[in-house]
C-alpha cells in the first residue's frame, strides 16, 4: 500500500474516535494488522509515515479537547506552616514519632 492509497484509505475510513487519546495508538497498530493480514497488502514506508502522520493529529486533537491542566496546589506561608509544625509536635496519645516525622517530610 503506497501513500496515495493511505491517503483514500484515511479520507474514507470512518475511525471512531477512542475514549483515550494514548488509544489512537492501538488503532494505528490494528490498522497495520488488518491491512497486512487480512487484506494482504504491505505498507511502504511513506504510507507508515503518513497513516503515523495522521494519527499522531488526531490523538493530540483528542487530547487537547479532554485533558486540561491542573491548578497548582494552595500555597501556605511560612506563618501557616509554623501553626501546622506546631500542632503536629503537640502530645497526643496515639501519634507515634514515626507518623510525626513522616507528616514532617511530608509538610
Amino acid at each position: 500500500m503506497d501513500v496515495v492509497l493511505m491517503e483514500q484509505f484515511l479520507e474514507e475510513a470512518e475511525i471512531q474516535k477512542p475514549t483515550k487519546p494514548y488509544a489512537w495508538s492501538k488503532i494505528e497498530s490494528r490498522v497495520v494488522a488488518i491491512a497486512e493480514e487480512e487484506l494482504g497488502k504491505i505498507f511502504t514506508t511513506g504510507a507508515r509515515q503518513t497513516l503515523k502522520t495522521y494519527i499522531d493529529r488526531r490523538a493530540r486533537e483528542h487530547a487537547a479537547s479532554e485533558l486540561y491542566e491542573p491548578r497548582p496546589p494552595p500555597y501556605f506561608g511560612w506563618d501557616k506552616m509554623k501553626n501546622i509544625w506546631n500542632q503536629m509536635w503537640y502530645p497526643a496519645p496515639k501519634i507515634t514519632f514515626a507518623m510525626r516525622h513522616k507528616a514532617m517530610c511530608v509538610s
